[in-house]
Order: structure tokens, then C-alpha cells, then sequence
């Protein structure tokens, strides 16, 4: 314990003659130009329509999802939210997507031992602009 003691002091010692810095500078990470997203709404949709069998989940529908912002999709079962996203990811028609945005997908699955399915629930309209 006593050589512990010691060792502190010798520490302690040697960081007196040590200065704080006036300021502290920013990181910076340098990105290429090229990469960077011009648009204040990388991912949007106009008039865009998905069905399931006969089924509309989005009729017409449009949206906008600015730039940096974290969106949540929300909705009962089988109202269409992960049809949503695999149809940003495959860049369905009507969907407009940033030439330099990258779209990421992990798929869902296993959450439950008995599928759902649509086409025994009666069918609604779940987003309409017109």
C-alpha cells in the first residue's frame, strides 16, 4: 500500500508541470463533396399507390422525409408500414428518392407462429390525399 502511495505522488508530480489547453478544437470528419445530400427532402412520394391483392393500403398517396430527421411509422397489424419501407427500399414508382441517399433494410421476421394475412380482414383505405 505504501509503494501505491508513492507511485500516486510521483504521478501527481509529474502533472504539475502540465497545462489545460485555452480551447478544446472540434473533430471533424471529412467527407467528400460528392456525397453529400443537396436536397431538403431526400426520400418523398407524390401520387403513389400499393395494394395488397385487392386490398389498397396507400392510395395517392404524398409525403416528405426531410433531411436527418428520424421518422416513425406507426399502425396496427397489417396496415402496411413494412410495405411502406420495402417499397422506399426497392424504389417503388411514385417514390422519389436522393440519387446519392442509401437506403438500409433489415427484414422482419419470426415475431410470430400464425401469419397474418389481409385477405381475411376486411380491407380499409389507410392513406388518401384525394
Amino acid at each position: 500500500m505504501y509503494q501505491a502511495a508513492k507511485d500516486m505522488e510521483k504521478r501527481l508530480e509529474a502533472l504539475e508541470g502540465i497545462e489545460a489547453p485555452d480551447s478544446i478544437r472540434a473533430v471533424r470528419f471529412r467527407q467528400s463533396k460528392a456525397l453529400e445530400l443537396h436536397s431538403k427532402f431526400p426520400i418523398s412520394a407524390d401520387d403513389f399507390s400499393l395494394s395488397f391483392g385487392n386490398c389498397m393500403l396507400y392510395d395517392h398517396a404524398k409525403f416528405e422525409i426531410p433531411l436527418g430527421a428520424k421518422v416513425a411509422i406507426t399502425g396496427g397489424n397489417g396496415t402496411g408500414k413494412t410495405s411502406l419501407l420495402k417499397a422506399i427500399a426497392r424504389r417503388a414508382d411514385g417514390i422519389n428518392i436522393s440519387p446519392k441517399a442509401e437506403i438500409g433494410y433489415f427484414e422482419q421476421t419470426g415475431y410470430s407462429s400464425t401469419p397474418v394475412s389481409l385477405r381475411s380482414r376486411s380491407c380499409r383505405m389507410v392513406a388518401s390525399t384525394a
